[in-house]
């Protein structure tokens, strides 16, 4: 992921005759360490309604998701850092994920495991988007 290869050429001419005495060709390889996700507009006005401390939970695990999954684990000591991170206590972020989860933003997948929906959110290839949405459950986006 992240990693992009640009191919040339490069000639060196004969600067009496341009005859082309020698040619190489060269690949460059473009490591980028940006990390994205996708907003799709589908439901997103779920968005809109929610609290200012669960919008910065939400934004916060976007960090955390697995490349073409959107899984990631949530164990006591990342919800720390993330509360850290947001500058809200513990209970707020327990209390804000929980709202998160209650409108399907965040999918629970099992013991530690969730994943961002889809429908909205997906850092990945686009194949791999339907994929997830085919192969999984159906999430409905509810609007409280």
């Amino acid at each position: 992921m992240g990693t992009k290869s640009t191919v040339y050429s490069r000639s060196v001419m004969d600067g009496t005759t341009g005859e082309v005495i020698q040619k190489e060709w060269v690949t460059r390889k473009v490591v980028s360490n940006v990390h994205f996700v996708k907003v799709y507009f589908e439901d997103i006005s779920t968005l809109f309604k929610l609290s200012h401390s669960s919008f910065r939970v939400l934004y916060s695990l976007a960090e955390y998701i697995e490349y073409n999954t959107n899984d990631f684990h949530l164990n006591r000591l990342r919800r720390l850092e993330i509360s850290d991170k947001c500058q809200i206590t513990l209970n707020t972020f327990n209390s804000s994920f929980a709202k998160l989860v209650q409108k399907n933003l965040v999918i629970k997948l099992g013991g530690s495991s969730y994943r961002l929906n889809p429908k909205i959110f997906f850092n990945g290839e686009e194949i791999e988007r339907m994929k997830v949405l085919e192969f999984k459950i159906t999430y409905d986006i509810k609007n409280d």
